[in-house]
């Protein structure tokens, strides 16, 4: 080989060297890129404010790629919009408030998502960015990277890098590095997510613990809760005294680890048998000390209504104390009784019936004779569930005031009362006293806890007040511990059960609004929906005439049609409830609406309304009426939810009674078009016949006058018709015309084409505003060119000076038109059938045939003189 063959050219040398040094700087990059990267995975990793991470990612990612800008948008699914939540490059951090949120368009986002990101070179042409282009001009910016947020496979938002000093500056290079800190982006919110749901759980496992923790401390005997692993989750002092350890060394560990194994093995194949039962075994307990203390244990499972396992409860009797026997079954009734109450609780959403469970397990675990359990409601406890006591103390007792009664105290507190004699209780109202059974002694009342406050009380009773122990008392706690969780729990689920109804109730109402065409129809749906959404026995429909500033009854729901024509109309300021709910637009709901006078009298007599709650019906910027439902005489009471339900019913019927009337008023208009392109033929075929008849009847009178004359008549009078049409096409309502506008055009035109070159003629047109048809209008404007033309003509002849007057006037339904002028008057003796032109006979025929009136000549009085021509028909 020669040397010549491994030489290599200069220009190839020089290629060869740019592609290295081109390698060199996407190597440099790359490396830029991946310590960025790692500067914000560092960031996401010890920020626990999402905020911070975000803003990290944004700074080293506009430094990376070289750009102007970088900003983060984080989607808002409500909305459909794009909220901005970090911003880096070169703008100052206090511009993140005045960044405004971008829409989204379904077809450019997903778009978006499924190309992992996309590379704009010209930004402002771009397709995809079209909602955004007016931010992009006003920024002036080029070219941009925009790459989604992806987080468990659902785009959460966006990361957009731009450029402003040129187009196509970034690659697909670029596009991969920016994908980098979409990730980190996604991992930060992802685990911020997490992190508050966490925290959330954690809270409220803790408050529950801390409740259990309340309930199990004051019992003498071990317990234990066990979770789905079988390890230790809650123990009660008295568990970590029999094992001698501290709870630290307790809590989170299988409690198989506490038992001899072979004590271990043999109770788990008992409750194995057992099914799901409650079981009672002997177990020898390993303490530090080395010493094993035998235990008698009573275990029973928890299950969910679907049968999932929950854990185990666990009650532990000492065997080497006294009155082993009798504590040990009175374990095993409480875990027991705690079993069925925890199934009870996972089944049942009827407080009643959790209340009857609670009541009957309360006096069958301590063998007492009677028990009651009050809820409370307001500022009174409401009887529930009852056992054991006559149906006198039911009636006397059914509700108690809470102030001044024995169990105020106890809620109070939050204590158990236990009570030798019950009878000697102070705060028991002397009816009730004497209401109890005669053989009743001792008794307790122990509060029922609640997430906020009290729920109520639990009162128990029997003959023999030894029994209500402080063992006793301590498995009463427990009950009215799991009664509380299974109450809130129910009214959880009956709160969401009748929100579903609600909203089901809105969505059937919207649907039938949608289609409903006819207001009375509308007003009907919006009642029956306003009752279902508000629980409300009746719905009152109120129309707000604007004109003349009257709330009109329309229609209603369960009000009968008699009461509903007995109730008058009524100005808005005449009842308060409606006037506010009006001015601060939202529902208003009215305790009492007789004592505050809230609503006419009438309305009160009519309606026999208590508590009344008042929805305004606004449509755009107007009142169209408002909605009153009251429960009749009960009491109401409203959430937020609900006025929100029942605002957003208001607001559909609104724009559906809108959207009624526009389609009245398109269809309306479309007839009344139908029928003027018919008239609009018909009157142009009989003003095509009234030329020909003015032409022949000018040819026959003419006798050896001019002809050119006659001519120059007939085109005055067609110039006429021809006038009344253009205001007919001008006009919106296509079958009228106003005949003022018609008389100040025509009246001018009429006196200009027959004045003499030098004559002087003053003029004065005097019309009321009246609209007549088409066909009115037309013969009028006739009359008009042909009486004021003879004014003209004949009354102002031989050129003189004069004025001509003329006036429109509607005198109770009959229209009088006159013309007068000053001139030479007529002739004595004259007969406008004998003596008349053309142009008279014209007049008189169309006052007679299409007008249905008169028309009369006659000399004007005084020393002006002249004539005056006056023609009456009906309007």
């Amino acid at each position: 080989m020669s040397a010549t063959d491994v030489q290599t050219s200069p220009q190839d040398a020089i290629r060869k060297l740019r592609r290295l040094e081109a390698q060199n700087r996407r190597l440099r990059r790359a490396r830029k890129a991946l310590l960025g990267a790692q500067e914000a995975s560092a960031a996401v990793a010890s920020c626990l404010d999402p905020r911070q991470a975000l803003q990290v990612i944004v700074d080293e990612a506009v430094k990376v790629v070289g750009g102007d800008t970088a900003a983060i948008f984080l989607l808002d699914t409500d909305q459909d919009r794009l909220e901005p939540q970090a911003v880096a490059g070169d703008v100052t951090p206090d511009i993140l408030a005045a960044v405004p949120s971008l829409p989204v368009r379904s077809r450019g986002w997903k778009t978006l998502c499924e190309n992992g990101g996309l590379v704009v070179g010209d930004a402002v042409r771009s397709p995809h960015l079209v909602l955004a282009r007016p931010y992009m001009r006003e920024r002036g910016i080029k070219s941009l990277i925009v790459v989604p947020l992806m987080a468990r496979g659902k785009a959460i938002g966006m990361i957009g890098v731009s450029h402003r000093r040129r187009k196509r500056a970034f690659g697909r290079d670029d596009l991969r590095i920016i994908r980098l800190f979409a990730d980190q982006a996604a991992v930060a919110l992802d685990n911020s997510n997490l992190y508050a749901q966490a925290t959330d759980l954690s809270a409220r496992i803790k408050t529950r613990l801390e409740l259990e923790k309340a309930i199990f401390d004051g019992m003498n005997d071990p317990m234990a809760i066990l979770d789905r692993e079988d390890r230790i989750a809650f123990g009660n002092r008295a568990l970590f005294r029999a094992l001698g350890r501290r709870p630290s060394r307790v809590i989170g560990r299988p409690w198989d680890q506490f038992v001899e194994p072979e004590d271990a093995e043999a109770l788990r194949a008992q409750v194995q048998a057992a099914s799901g039962g409650v079981v009672s075994g002997q177990i020898r307990i390993r303490r530090p000390d080395g010493s094993r203390i035998p235990f008698a244990v009573s275990a029973g499972e928890s299950h969910d209504s679907s049968g999932a396992h929950l854990g185990a409860v666990a009650v532990i009797t000492n065997l080497e104390r006294g009155g082993v026997g009798e504590r040990l079954q009175d374990s095993q009734r409480m875990v027991a009784s705690m079993g069925r109450l925890t199934r009870a609780g996972s089944r049942l959403f009827d407080i009643n019936r959790l209340a009857d469970h609670a009541v009957r397990s309360a006096t069958g675990l301590l063998g007492l004779d009677h028990g009651v359990l009050y809820l409370t409601e307001g500022d009174e406890l409401i009887l529930t569930a009852a056992q054991g006591v006559s149906a006198e103390f039911m009636a006397e007792g059914a509700r108690i005031k809470v102030k001044g009664s024995a169990s105020s105290r106890a809620m109070a507190t939050r204590r158990p009362l236990v009570f030798a004699d019950i009878r000697r209780v102070r705060r028991i109202n002397r009816k009730l006293r004497d209401c109890l059974p005669p053989a009743m002694r001792g008794g307790a009342v122990i509060p029922i806890p609640g997430r906020e406050s009290p729920l109520g009380v639990l009162a128990v009773g029997g003959s023999d007040p030894a029994a209500l122990t402080h063992e006793a008392v301590s498995m009463l706690t427990v009950i009215t511990g799991q009664f509380g969780a299974a109450v809130e729990n129910a009214r959880l689920y009956q709160a969401a059960h009748r929100r579903a109804e609600r909203l089901a109730a809105l969505n059937h109402a919207a649907e039938r609004l949608i289609s409903c065409s006819d207001p009375a129809e509308v007003v009907t749906i919006i009642c029956e929906g306003l009752a279902s959404v508000l629980d409300a026995k009746r719905a009152l429909c109120l129309d707000h005439d604007a004109k003349k500033g009257l709330l009109i009854p329309i229609g209603g729901h369960n009000i009968p049609a008699s009461r509903l024509r007995r109730l008058p109309s009524m100005r808005l300021q005449d009842a308060p409830v409606l006037a506010l709910s009006v001015s601060e637009r939202q529902p208003v709901l009215c305790p009492d609406v007789g004592e505050h006078k809230a609503m006419p009298e009438r309305y009160c007599a009519v309606l026999g309304t208590h508590a009344a709650v008042a929805v305004p019906v606004i449509s755009r910027t107007e009142l169209c009426g408002i909605l009153v439902a009251d429960n009749d005489g009960a009491p109401m009471a409203m959430s937020q939810d609900e006025k929100d339900m029942a605002m957003a019913l208001a607001n559909q019927s609104a724009v559906t009674l809108d959207n009624i009337f526009l389609l009245q008023e398109e269809r309306a208009r479309s007839q009344q078009l139908s029928l003027a392109v018919q008239e609009a033929h018909h009157r142009i075929k009989n003003n095509l016949q009234a030329v020909c008849d003015l032409l022949e009847l000018e040819l026959i009178q003419s006798g050896g006058a001019d002809p050119a004359d006659g001519i120059e008549h007939s085109v005055q009078r067609v110039r006429a018709i021809s006038l009344v049409h253009e205001f007919l096409t001008r006009n919106h309502d296509v079958a009228t015309v106003n005949v003022s506008q018609v008389l100040e055009r025509l009246v001018p035109l009429v006196v200009v084409s027959n004045q003499g070159r030098d004559q002087e003629v003053g003029l004065a047109v005097e019309a009321s505003p009246l609209t007549l048809n088409s066909k009115q209008t037309t013969a009028l404007a006739l009359i008009v060119h042909e009486l004021v033309s003879n004014a003209v003509r004949h009354g102002l002849d031989d050129g003189r000076a004069g004025a001509v007057r003329v006036s429109l006037s509607d005198r109770n339904g009959t229209i009088e038109l006159r013309v007068t002028d000053d001139g030479t008057g007529l002739p004595a003796n004259f007969d406008m059938r004998t003596h008349g032109h053309v142009g008279l006979e014209i007049a008189r025929v169309l006052a007679e045939r299409d007008l249905g009136g008169t028309i009369v000549l006659r000399r004007r009085g005084g020393r002006a003189g002249g004539t005056v021509a006056r023609v009456r028909f009906p309007r």
